[in-house]
């Protein structure tokens, strides 16, 4: 009789938001942080247009592999896709204008630079940039079913969002004591 008694209770310490009610509970939602450029950041830029053969001088080549690259894993390069590097400057190299300075810049600021100066000079009439990070992530640890790094491929990933990619805490996990650790200005901060 025992044992049933605190089996009942069990899903009450592992299900979420058990304390919200439909209809009546709101959650204020704060403004997401829009994710800026830094160095050693990876980028995707592609120029599109109704030319082909004009973009095909902005575009990296596909190559089937990278150097020091295995395969896809989880580490969220994708093999085929070549990327900018941001230097140790905040700048890359772009094909034909030359060295660029990104730092600080989100994705859709970097592609409007781009769209302006491509249009400035005359190079592409109408140009649609796409700009998308390649190598940012985060690392899912401790009572998770899946630790690792997962690839940030949206804007406006949530703790929800990692610990779902992460195949949930498992039932040891602790939901009551997640910690957050962050990087801003060269220092680590951490959240309970």
């Amino acid at each position: 009789m025992v044992l049933a008694a605190v089996s009942c209770s069990t899903p009450k310490e592992i299900s979420y938001f058990q304390d919200l009610q439909p209809g009546v509970t709101e959650l204020t939602i704060t403004d997401p942080v829009e994710i800026k450029v830094r160095p050693k950041d990876k980028l995707s830029i592609l120029v599109n247009a109704q030319d082909q053969k004009l973009t095909n001088m902005f575009n990296l080549p596909i190559v089937s592999q990278q150097i020091g690259q295995e395969s896809m894993g989880s580490s969220g390069t994708s093999r085929g896709v070549s990327g900018y590097t941001v230097d140790t400057d905040g700048y890359i190299n772009f094909p034909v204008l030359g060295k660029i300075k990104v730092e600080g810049m989100s994705r859709e600021q970097i592609a409007e630079h781009l769209t302006g100066l491509l249009k400035e000079q005359e190079l592409i009439k109408d140009p649609v940039v796409t700009v998308e990070f390649m190598n940012l992530g985060v690392s899912v640890l401790g009572e998770v079913n899946r630790p690792g790094r997962i690839s940030i491929n949206r804007d406006n990933m949530t703790i929800l969002d990692a610990l779902s990619e992460a195949g949930d805490l498992t039932i040891f996990g602790k939901r009551e004591k997640v910690l957050v650790l962050r990087q801003e200005n060269g220092k680590q901060r951490s959240m309970a």
